[in-house]
């Protein structure tokens, strides 16, 4: 992940929101925590969102799965994996958190979402229990 979009004080800021994020967001998707990172840009806030969820992931509060199994990989390997699915702009639907593409069948146009992630967010509570997204499930 390319963290030079980001200052050393905007990290530090996310640093000390993580606390409240895991309180506000805890069992909620990949696109909760899109919606809660706010930013000056698009790319600002893909880079903001990938340092949250990378700072998730360090301090085990999340895990990433997919259909109920969890991903395998370390820290930079699992944000490389949601970094390089990222699709581009102008396919990015900014409220759902998914990919919304054109589509055509028997000459009927329409739209389509697609979920783009590898895996979605899997919550340990202070017990170790793991709370899975229904995004994760799914």
């Amino acid at each position: 992940m390319n963290d030079l979009a980001l200052s050393n004080k905007d990290m530090k800021l996310m640093d000390k929101e993580i606390p409240e994020l895991i309180n506000g967001a805890f069992g909620m998707s990949m696109g909760a925590v899109w919606c809660l990172v706010d930013g000056e840009s698009y790319e600002w806030r893909k880079h903001a969102f990938l340092y949250v969820v990378g700072r998730l992931l360090e301090t085990g509060a999340v895990k990433l799965g997919r259909k109920g199994v969890l991903l395998e990989g370390g820290v930079e390997e699992l944000l490389a994996s949601i970094e390089n699915s990222w699709p581009p702009a102008d396919e990015f639907d900014d409220d759902q958190f998914c990919t919304v593409v054109p589509y055509e069948v028997e000459g009927v146009e329409g739209l389509c979402t697609q979920y783009w992630t590898p895996g979605d967010l899997v919550w340990v509570n202070e017990f170790g229990q793991q709370v899975w997204s229904t995004d994760a499930e799914n």
